[in-house]
């Protein structure tokens, strides 16, 4: 496919969250996820994989795929701690009707 995506930041998560309203919170799960535990690759490796496994012509595109998925991931994590700060923030105004 396109290679390897670096995370350039996390941002930092609840110890605990609540699943979904209405429910009790959950402690977040103490081991990570199987994608974060390889080890990330470095600029000069990642520069290196792209050159032997694309021909030139497609280098630029595929650099600049990596750029967005990598945009793409940020945002997605942004938007992923918003909106568990939201559940976190409406959760005490939940009556249990919904149940």
């Amino acid at each position: 496919m396109f290679g390897p995506v670096e995370i350039v930041e996390e941002i930092p998560q609840r110890a605990s969250i609540p699943h979904r309203i209405g429910e009790s919170f959950k402690s977040a799960p103490t081991e990570p996820n199987p994608w974060k535990k390889a080890a990330p690759m470095k600029e000069s490796q990642s520069q290196a994989a792209i050159k032997a496994e694309f021909p030139p012509e497609l280098r630029p595109i595929i650099e600049a795929e990596q750029r967005c998925t990598a945009g793409t991931a940020a945002n997605l994590a942004l938007c992923s701690a918003a909106i568990s700060d939201v559940e976190a923030t409406l959760f005490p105004l939940t009556n249990g009707s919904n149940r």
